[in-house]
């Protein structure tokens, strides 16, 4: 009664808007909850998260050759050829 009568509202206005306010929550509410769930639910059904991991790929460094390796490639590569 104190909001009423410091902010002069008429108490059926009061009630109405109250009313509606928490009514809205509530199904909003309701909606949120339902739709985690649901979520939920359609994610336990699926194995695609076992297929694919959720592991990032290894990335491997680059490494230098020696000239004495990229010659000897090149000279397999040549006998290859001939």
């Amino acid at each position: 009664m104190h909001v009423i009568t410091l902010f002069k509202y008429d108490f059926q206005f009061y009630l109405l808007t109250s009313s509606y306010i928490i009514s809205i929550y509530y199904v909003l509410k309701a909606i949120i909850l339902y739709t985690k769930g649901r979520k939920e639910y359609l994610e336990s059904l699926s194995d695609i998260s076992e297929i694919v991991k959720k592991d990032k790929p290894i990335k491997k460094a680059a490494k230098k050759r020696n000239k004495k390796e990229t010659e000897e490639i090149k000279e397999k590569e040549g006998t290859k050829n001939d």
